[in-house]
């Protein structure tokens, strides 16, 4: 093989909230420094709404839907690390989302896997905070106050109740500098800006919009867990001035990253990938979250817009690309950087493409997801959405004329020829036996808890 390869994912982080999509606030200067010397891909959709159905199709280049086992890298034939480690590079990992752990098959493939429980904790965890609430369910004011006094702890220290930013650049530079003289694939996975938004308190200062106290924060913070229909427009503000400084926050990190790269020598020669899992709604369709903290899982731009940067080894200029791309495209991308042949993937090389079908007005992304054994389905063009959703009836929007998804054009019972090719082909890969599902340990539906999850 050529080249290392290192990808960054940052966890519900939409496209746009980042410099290179015009933001008008100064959230990811280290990644915009990135941004000057590589290609910046703007229309980059998710394979899902969720980190799970996005790191399936982003690290195997398969359809979050398809089987076997839809909610790992278990059972799949090859996988993008899978391949790495058959032609002799070392394989990383290191995540700080408990959703992507050992136990539910994302090891597969990594050389060495530093998962959430690995990682050095930045304080105390708030369990047993989150045990004590529970125990008092029947007393929901009880149990917000509870809620609000953890949030209050966790501002005023900025530390999230996940491994920080911090936690996974420290582990990735010590493995680096003792394995970055042969060819490598790191994968790194970094919660933030995933709610609670916990920035450290100089970028929480920084970018709220007015002077508000800690309390008030918190109590905002829980609500959103617990109540989402009492917050005000006022409240949801806040909450997107601290998703912001969370974003600051983390971004400090990928630069303490990039300078450490610098110092090894390894910048100019390695190929970095920087993306999302997925993004975040802030009431623009009713909710706020991704379908967690009690909102419904959605396919609106919101949620499956990406950012999506590639950085080729050298100098390099940068670049804008503005043909749709997809989650699935990048295992493809990353097996050709390296000289790896991309078998048996969904995706598209995005450096074969260079030239061809990437800005082909007829190119789709599909994004998927299964809700309550209801499929919902989006093929998304540069024109258009269409929305698949056996829960409540299809949805079209021309992106055109309303490119915020705010008129449904209501399509009726007619499904889309690609469509329904679509489904068909998802429904055949589904026709071998399913795996046994994978217990989540005590230690990980505490983490889910804490993160809104359960």
């Amino acid at each position: 093989m050529n080249d290392s390869v290192l990808l960054v994912v940052l966890d519900s982080l939409r496209a746009d909230h980042t410099p290179w999509h015009r933001y008008d606030r100064d959230t990811a200067p280290s990644l915009g420094r990135l941004a000057e010397r590589s290609t910046v891909y703007s229309c980059a959709f998710a394979a899902g709404p969720s980190t799970i159905s996005c790191m399936k199709g982003l690290l195997s280049s398969t359809y979050p839907l398809e089987r076997p086992d839809p909610d790992s890298l278990s059972g799949l034939r090859r996988s993008v690390p899978d391949t790495f480690r058959s032609a002799g590079a070392r394989t990383l990992a290191v995540v700080s989302n408990p959703l992507l752990s050992p136990g539910a098959g994302w090891d597969r493939g990594f050389d060495d896997f530093v998962g959430e429980s690995d990682l050095a904790g930045d304080g105390p965890s708030p369990s047993r905070l989150r045990r004590a609430a529970a125990a008092v369910r029947g007393l929901p004011a009880l149990s917000r106050a509870a809620l609000r006094w953890q949030r209050a702890r966790q501002l005023r220290s900025g530390i999230p109740p996940y491994p920080t930013a911090g936690s996974v650049v420290d582990r990735a530079l010590s493995w680096i500098r003792e394995n970055g003289d042969a060819p490598f694939f790191a994968w790194l996975h970094i919660a933030e800006p995933h709610s609670p938004y916990v920035p450290i308190p100089k970028h929480r200062e920084c970018f709220l919009r007015r002077r508000v106290s800690v309390r008030r924060l918190a109590r905002v913070m829980a609500d959103v867990e617990t109540r989402q229909a009492s917050l005000s427009k006022e409240d949801v503000e806040l909450l997107i001035d601290l998703y912001d400084a969370h974003i600051r926050t983390a971004d400090d990190q990928l630069g303490r990253l990039l300078d450490g790269l610098e110092e090894l020598g390894l910048l100019d020669r390695l190929t970095i990938v920087v993306t999302a899992d997925h993004g975040e709604e802030f009431r623009e369709h009713g909710e706020i979250g991704h379908g967690h903290m009690g909102a419904t899982p959605k396919l609106y731009d919101e949620i499956i817009h990406v950012p999506l940067l590639i950085k080729l080894p050298g100098s390099g200029r940068p670049e804008v690309k503005d043909g749709l791309v997809s989650h699935l495209d990048i295992g493809p991308t990353l097996l050709e950087v390296a000289g790896l042949p991309p078998e048996g993937m969904r995706g598209r090389s995005l450096l074969s493409s260079a030239e061809g079908d990437v800005d082909a007005a007829d190119a789709a992304a599909w994004s998927e997801f299964e809700w309550e054994e209801k499929w919902v389905i989006s093929r998304r063009t540069a024109t258009e959405k269409f929305i698949y959703d056996e829960r409540t009836g299809s949805e079209r929007y021309d992106l055109s004329r309303d490119p915020l998804e705010r008129h449904n054009e209501r399509p009726g019972p007619d499904v889309p020829e690609d469509v329904r090719e679509h489904i068909e082909l998802l429904r055949s890969s589904r026709g071998g036996d399913e795996q046994d599902d994978v217990e989540q340990d005590r230690r990980t539906l505490e983490k889910l808890k804490d993160l809104g999850y359960a």
